[in-house]
């Protein structure tokens, strides 16, 4: 088993980057665990891993996937049906119906683009 490396207060708030009050603050505060070997006079000692642990985000969820937009579902079966019409129309020779469906379709993809 490998031994435990610790690190002094200074040896850590170099590493986080951080001023050495604000680590002796967390360790006071119980955010970041450590001992004191020595009393107070040897100053505090902070493992390693609970150094690591500290960089990892405590509590904090996986961004959440982006919502699914289903009004472009929506919007893209709604221009597809209208085509459908047109081309029912067509198909009946009722080209002044399809011409009708056509320029909805067209004014409904207009809208989209926009």
């Amino acid at each position: 088993m490998a031994e435990e490396t610790y690190y002094t207060v200074d040896e850590v708030a170099a590493r986080l980057r951080v001023d050495p009050q604000t680590v002796r603050r967390w360790l006071r505060e119980g955010r970041l665990p450590g001992v004191k070997p020595g009393g107070d006079k040897a100053g505090w000692r902070i493992a390693g891993a609970d150094v690591a642990a500290l960089l990892r985000p405590h509590g904090r969820r996986a961004p959440a996937p982006p919502p699914v937009n289903h009004g472009d579902a929506r919007r893209s079966a709604a221009l597809g049906a209208v085509l459908a019409q047109a081309e029912r129309a067509r198909e009946r020779g009722d080209a002044e119906g399809a011409a009708r469906f056509e320029a909805m379709a067209a004014t409904m993809a207009a809208d989209d683009v926009q």
